[in-house]
């Protein structure tokens, strides 16, 4: 049987950088000091640059995301690893971004944090307080996460506990499981008898394509194979993970009745090797190793809608 595979998410996309002026760059140690220290140069810059509740968030989060980098990349892992912070600010709005070294078996994602713990709010916070952000990596620079903040962004102007804005059915994003089809009618089943709640993308596809990695609380429109709007789904939770990490569970819920990972594993392989794929990717073929990082997002069927 094919895989499961979410295609692409029609929608904005989010640039890297904007057009601003770069106040400075500067690289610090990989240790857990750096990120007041981080904080105090930051705040020297960018005081009179940006509003001083502006200036707040952008330090909350620099400190979230620089301690991510500490504590989760090979920054703060390998002797010797350094974290480096770039500033902007335009305009009143401030563009912060920090790189790390990177790390051999994930990537930065974003997952729901729970209201008492200390993992995973770090991309949470940025998610709700950012005007944008996104996560970017090669393996020359490492891994960067950005983002942007200005005063309309500010806690008191966010609807509370909110991961997303409220959207009309046309204001949402389209969601295309696999290529229009049988596969395509047997997965849009699956998610609307609540079998399918789960799928995966290749990393290397979602940045192929120049797409943004989906966020907790994203809604989409998922349509059939004639391009008809059946279902809003909503994301619950992001991972990027080796495809080694990929468990039976997450197998199971990607609802075609694949029993095991390896069953799972051997379904993606044959859809990721298909002509229809190589045609989207370019020409080109993956080639899967245990290495290989996916997009592993599961979610929850919100409504379905009349075609």
């Amino acid at each position: 049987m094919t895989a499961p595979q979410r295609i692409h998410r029609n929608g904005p996309r989010q640039a890297r950088h904007a057009v601003l002026e770069v106040l400075r760059c500067r690289e610090f140690p990989g240790v857990p000091a750096s990120v007041s220290e981080a904080r105090a140069w930051a705040r020297g810059l960018l005081s009179g640059e940006i509003a001083d509740d502006t200036l707040d968030v952008a330090l909350l989060l620099l400190s979230e995301v620089f301690t991510n980098s500490v504590v989760h990349s090979d920054s703060g892992r390998v002797p010797g690893g350094t974290v480096t912070v770039y500033l902007g600010a335009l305009d009143g709005l401030a563009h912060v971004e920090v790189i790390d070294d990177g790390s051999a078996t994930t990537m930065p994602f974003l997952r729901a944090a729970t209201p008492d713990g200390e993992n995973g709010r770090g991309l949470a916070l940025v998610d709700l307080l950012a005007a944008k952000w996104s996560v970017h990596h090669d393996e020359e620079t490492g891994t960067a996460v950005w983002f942007q903040v200005c005063g309309e962004t500010a806690v008191s102007s966010r609807p509370s506990g909110s991961y997303h804005h409220v959207m009309t059915q046309d204001d949402l994003p389209v969601a295309e499981f696999a290529f229009p089809g049988p596969l395509r009618d047997r997965l849009v089943a699956a998610i609307l008898s609540g079998e399918k709640r789960a799928t995966t993308d290749l990393y290397a596809a979602v940045e192929h394509l120049n797409e943004a990695l989906p966020r907790v609380g994203d809604r989409s429109v998922v349509v059939d194979s004639e391009e008809r709007p059946v279902a809003v789904i909503e994301t619950t939770e992001v991972r990027v993970i080796p495809i080694r990490d990929v468990d039976e569970d997450f197998a199971r819920d990607e609802g075609e009745g694949l029993a095991t990972v390896q069953e799972w594993r051997a379904a993606h392989e044959r859809f990721w090797s298909g002509d229809e794929w190589r045609r989207l990717m370019g020409g080109v073929s993956p080639a899967i190793t245990d290495d290989t990082l996916v997009v592993a997002e599961r979610f929850r069927l919100v409504e379905p809608l009349t075609p």
